[in-house]
Parts: C-alpha cells; sequence; structure tokens
C-alpha cells in the first residue's frame, strides 16, 4: 500500500504566492465553465478527446482543492496572524470553495458534452440515416449526383438528435 506524502506545507510568507496561485486557478475555471455553457448550446463542437481531458483537468483539480483548504487552516491555527492576514485568508477559503463548486460543476456539464461530441453525433446521424426506410432511392440518388438537399436534411436531423 503506497501511502501518500505529506504535502509540503508553505510558511505564511507565501500567502501571496497562494493567493495569486488560487486567484488564477478560480479565474480559469470560472472561464472554462463560461465556455463550455456556450458549447453546450450546440451539438457537435467538441470532440472525445477534448472532453476527456476536461474531465482529467478538473478531477485532478478536485484532488489538490483539499491541499489548499487544509494549508489555509494550518496557517490560521498555527500562526499569530495579522488583521490583513486573517482577512486575505478568509477571502481565500471562499475563493477556494468557490472553486470546488465550478470544478463540479463543469464535471457535471463535461458528462452532459460527453453524449454531444463530434464522434457520438456522428455515430447518432449514421445510424440513423441507414435505418430501414429512412433514405429514400431519390434521396440516395441525388446525394451521388452532389446535389446538396440530403446533406441538409441530415445536418438538420443531426442538429435535432440532442435538441
Amino acid at each position: 500500500m503506497t501511502k501518500t506524502p505529506e504535502p509540503n506545507w508553505q510558511p505564511i510568507s507565501a500567502l501571496s504566492m497562494i493567493a495569486n496561485m488560487i486567484d488564477n486557478q478560480l479565474e480559469d475555471t470560472n472561464e472554462q465553465y463560461t465556455q463550455l455553457l456556450e458549447v453546450n448550446q450546440q451539438p457537435c463542437v467538441l470532440d472525445n478527446y477534448t472532453v476527456c481531458r476536461i474531465i482529467q483537468l478538473h478531477t485532478d483539480q478536485l484532488e489538490f482543492i483539499p491541499i489548499y483548504k487544509k494549508q489555509l487552516e494550518k496557517w490560521q491555527i498555527e500562526v499569530h496572524l495579522t488583521l490583513t492576514q486573517q482577512n486575505e485568508i478568509t477571502r481565500l477559503q471562499k475563493q477556494v470553495e468557490q472553486w470546488e463548486n465550478v470544478s463540479t460543476d463543469i464535471l457535471h456539464l463535461a458528462s452532459i458534452l460527453k453524449e454531444k461530441t463530434i464522434e457520438k453525433i456522428n455515430l447518432k446521424v449514421g445510424e440513423s440515416m441507414y435505418a430501414p426506410g429512412h433514405i429514400s432511392r431519390e434521396d440516395e440518388v441525388e446525394f451521388l449526383r452532389g446535389q446538396s438537399e440530403i446533406l441538409h436534411r441530415i445536418h438538420d436531423e443531426s442538429y435535432e438528435v440532442f435538441r
């Protein structure tokens, strides 16, 4: 059984560095969440690889959040803090909570987006396109001649799959 090594706890002099890290992570996480909400409105934007990377990134972040919480807690308990330091730690604790919540929201949204990837939509369109009786003989001929009416219909139907 492998024991997880104890984190390298930082002295209070590292407060501004830790604050910067937390603030930047929260800002980046909020930005990504906003982008994913926009992507969620349209199918077929992300691929499987990208969604898996999003899930991995935010799963990893959620594993580190308890370390940040513990670091802030240790400073409160073990160090005689100035009022400014105490206020900053309190602010950071709220930031970490928000970061955790947004990361959790991203994971939830990513699980929804997993079903709307380019690959999933192509698979569903392919299945419905080749279902018996779905494409008429005339549609096949038009498609082979390069006329685009069938392509427009397939595109519209693929969009409807995830509306």
